[in-house]
This record gives C-alpha cells, structure tokens and sequence, in this order.
C-alpha cells in the first residue's frame, strides 16, 4: 500500500511546479561546474529525509511557544492547535519503540510533513494548471486564492535556504539554541508557512496585485526558492535590515508570473513584463536562489548574470 510507503526522497521544491519549465515535460536547465545542462525536475530541489521531523520535548515546546505567542492573534489559536496535535505525534513516536513497531514510528518520522505539503500541493494543482492555461477567472473563487495564497507561503517556508538561514540566525545565541533550532525548524516552517499564506490573503485588497504577462525572448527563471521579494528597497542587495515592505514575487511558468506588492513599481492588474522587467526580476531570482536556477532554456540560465550587491 501506497500509504505504508516510506517516502525518502523529499523535494522542497514541488516537482510538478518545475515541470512548467520543462518543455519536454521531464528536464529544466541548471548551471553546474561542467555548464547549463538539462535535469529530470524529479532529481533537483530535494534532499534524502528533508522532512523528516524530531520529537518534541519541553525545550523545543518553550523555545516554540516564544513565536508563537507573538503571533497574530487571529492565528495564534490555529498554530496553539498545531502544536498540541504534533505534542501528541512525538509522544506517539516515542512509545512506538518494540521492534515490531519500527515500521509504524518510522512511517511518522518520515511521511508526516511530506504529507502537509502534499495535502497543500494537491489542493493548488487544479489551480496551478488553469493559470498556466491563462484562466485567471479560477482565482474568482475565494476558496482557490486561499489555495494559491496557502502555497505560496508554504512555498517560500519550506525550502533548503530557509531551513539553512533559520538555524544560522541562531548561530550567535549558542550552540544550544542551534541545536534547538535544527530540531525544531520542520514545525517553525510550517508557522511561517501559514503566516506568510495567510496575510496575503488577509490584505490581498489593499495590495497591488499582478499578473506579469512575459511576450518577451527572455523566459522567467525559477528558483530552489521560488518565492523572493523583489520590492524597489531590496532589489539587487541581499544585505541590510529586514525591510519594511514586502513585493512578493513568484514565477508561475516561464511566460507568467503572479506578485502581491506593496510597491507599485511594477503596476496593477494584468501588465505585460518589458525586457527590463524580465531582466531584474531573473538576476534576482539569482540572487536570492539557495544554490540555482532552473530555466526552460540553457541560454537564459547561462546568460542571468548574478547582479554586484549594492548596499541596502
């Protein structure tokens, strides 16, 4: 059974969202030391046990419950919520320890998180298909922006540069807090995810909202993390104090992409991408990429040149 499965192999990038950029369906473009090559999506953006979760115990509870108590207060019972039902999953696991029972604790080690994230996949990829189709009017629904918005956060939460740069930013406070960090960061993910995803949608109205047509030579890049922020104060920098504005950016194929900006830079609506546009929003896509880009042609990856940082 499909279910009894033991997924290994966890991608933090959905595989189903690159094949957008695979114009045979199987391979996007990727610069390694050799050069731009072509890649099976099924083999990139993902890490042997990536999602695979560590029991709780009452130091990571408290080391949790600080964020979460300053969370917004229309969320804070949900995250509250989250965490009492993965308390009762760790407490689950470390019981499971007879020897016929190895398979089960293993099964919730691994699958728990990849199983999230499939849950949010799968509840995005009607809605993923139509816009790459160009049916904008899937998004009339409120139930399909939540989805898309829900993604999108997950999105930006889930990946190998996230994961790296969170456990980083504990690196002064001391190896405890490190270690702590490590251990808990698959749950903080899930947090942000849902912070993230939830305030687009929360000020989706008082945001300017685009849809970036691209008729240009140039296709969009994608990332292995895809979400970035491309407002006019971080642009080409990948320095300074954590910004007071957010342009979020996120490529949905490599002839569309979608933002919810609180900058009007690049308009409102419907806009057709210039080649200028394309331009900065590639070498930043670069920019802020964990270790690559993926394009649907070799020419683009090879010729995105990764900008001079400028101080913020």
């Amino acid at each position: 059974m499909k279910s009894e499965e033991i997924k290994k192999n966890n991608h933090y990038v959905w595989a189903h969202y690159l094949r957008g950029w695979a114009e045979n369906g199987r391979d996007v473009y990727r610069k390694t030391k050799k050069g731009v090559e072509p890649y099976s999506v099924r083999g990139v953006a993902c890490e042997p046990h990536f999602y695979r979760i560590s029991p709780l115990d009452d130091k990571d509870v408290e080391f949790i419950q600080v964020w979460l108590n300053k969370a917004d207060e229309q969320l804070r019972d949900f995250h509250y919520k989250m965490l009492e039902k993965m308390i009762r999953l760790s407490c689950a696991i470390e019981v499971l320890d007879r020897e016929d029972q190895a398979h089960k604790r293993e099964l919730l080690l691994a699958n728990t998180l990849e199983n999230i994230h499939t849950t949010i996949e799968n509840d995005f990829r009607p809605i993923l298909d139509s816009l790459r189709q160009g049916k904008l009017s899937v998004l009339n629904s409120v139930e399909n922006r939540n989805n898309l918005h829900s993604y999108i956060g997950h999105q930006w939460a889930r990946t190998k540069f996230l994961r790296d740069t969170f456990i980083d930013s504990w690196r002064h406070a001391g190896d405890e807090y490190v270690r702590i960090a490590k251990k808990t960061w698959w749950f903080m993910s899930l947090v942000y995810g849902v912070n993230i995803g939830f305030n687009l949608d929360r000020f989706y109205h008082r945001k300017n909202v685009v849809w970036l047509v691209n008729k240009t030579s140039t296709p969009f890049l994608t990332s292995d993390h895809p979400v970035i922020s491309v407002h006019p104060s971080v642009l080409d920098t990948s320095s300074g104090p954590p910004p007071d504005h957010s342009d979020f950016y996120f490529p949905i194929s490599p002839t569309m992409a979608y933002m919810v900006n609180d900058s009007d830079m690049y308009g409102r609506g419907v806009m057709e991408a210039t080649e200028e546009c394309v331009d900065i929003l590639n070498r930043n896509m670069l920019l802020r990429c964990g270790q690559t880009v993926f394009g649907s042609t070799a020419e683009v990856v090879k010729n995105t040149k990764r900008p001079k940082p400028r101080k913020a």
